[in-house]
């Protein structure tokens, strides 16, 4: 940020930091002092100063620090009150059309897309009292569009305003707005799916084990057509015979329990069981290559 150039060594009220950078209350400093320790402060207020800005910290200014330090920003108070608000929303213009008639009113909402949408009330209602006010109100109503993702643009209204409460105004906008929602829907244009590449690309192995989980035959279908030959079926199918390590992990259940060999003299990496239900599970330790294998019996074919 700079460098200090004057501090108040009666009161330790202040400093003066010689800068082009402006500061807020709320930011952070940080230095290193005589020692090479990383000290800081938090500013809490900031007043212009020549050359710079005259800090007075929340706290009296520590002695560590000495004129000419040089002085970084670790804290950004304005930059994390930017973060804290919403960025990048993209919000749809939509013009929004009420007409009244002596029958009740349509709402028509068209959006910047061109795409339209309308929803009737037909309510008997008396005619407003003060036009004027009652406009006000209902352009008031129709605007709260709240967290859909439209912003009105316009709001346009034709004809005699009608007494309508803020209940009925409010759950006319939102029928509008699910109408208008549904019909952009209805005409998004879905991207064509892209043609297959010809010929398939190879994969890299050309053998599968229980271990790449082919259970059904649309994954047996789609190996095959990547080049694999010899495809096992997956562990829960229960072709697997003997046991079958399901994970290999470096975290280790015997070093949780302070029951390694490496940490602990005189212990052997036997293996443990894993016990859950019925289900018994085989825990083996590679000690070398710091790694823990579950091993299982395959049980019954699934269903």
């Amino acid at each position: 940020m700079g460098k200090v150039a004057r501090i108040d060594a009666a009161k330790r009220r202040f400093f003066d930091l010689d800068t082009p950078v402006a500061l807020a209350n709320g930011d952070g400093l940080a230095w290193f002092d005589d020692g090479g320790q990383l000290a800081g402060l938090r500013v809490n207020r900031v007043e212009p100063a020549p050359g710079g800005v005259r800090v007075f910290p929340a706290a009296p200014v520590p002695d560590g620090l000495r004129v000419g330090a040089a002085m970084s920003r670790n804290h950004d108070h304005a930059f994390m009150r930017l973060l804290e608000k919403p960025s990048a929303r993209r919000r749809i213009a939509v013009d929004l059309h009420l007409e009244f008639d002596p029958n009740g009113c349509e709402l028509a909402l068209v959006d910047e897309d061109g795409i339209a949408a309308q929803v009737r009330l037909d309510v008997k209602a008396e005619p407003a009292r003060d036009p004027e006010r009652a406009n006000a109100e209902i352009r008031r109503h129709l605007a709260k569009l709240g967290e859909t993702i439209f912003t009105a643009r316009d709001i346009a209204i034709v004809g005699a305003p009608l007494f309508l409460p803020a209940a009925t105004l409010n759950a006319l906008r939102r029928d509008a707005v699910a109408r208008l929602e549904a019909a952009r829907l209805a005409q998004y244009p879905r991207p064509t799916r892209a043609a297959p590449v010809a010929p398939p690309p190879v994969f890299p192995q050309d053998a599968l084990t229980y271990l790449n989980n082919v259970l059904n035959d649309k994954a047996r279908a789609f190996y095959a057509r990547h080049g694999v030959r010899a495809i096992e079926a997956a562990f829960e199918a229960g072709e697997v015979t003997g046991e079958a390590a399901l994970m290999t992990t470096r975290h280790c259940l015997r070093y949780s329990f302070d029951l390694c060999p490496k940490e602990v003299k005189g212990i052997r990496p036997t293996p443990m069981l894993l016990i859950h239900g019925k289900e018994t599970l085989t825990l083996k330790f590679d000690c070398k290559q710091c790694v823990m294998q579950v091993v299982g019996q395959p049980t019954r074919k699934s269903a």
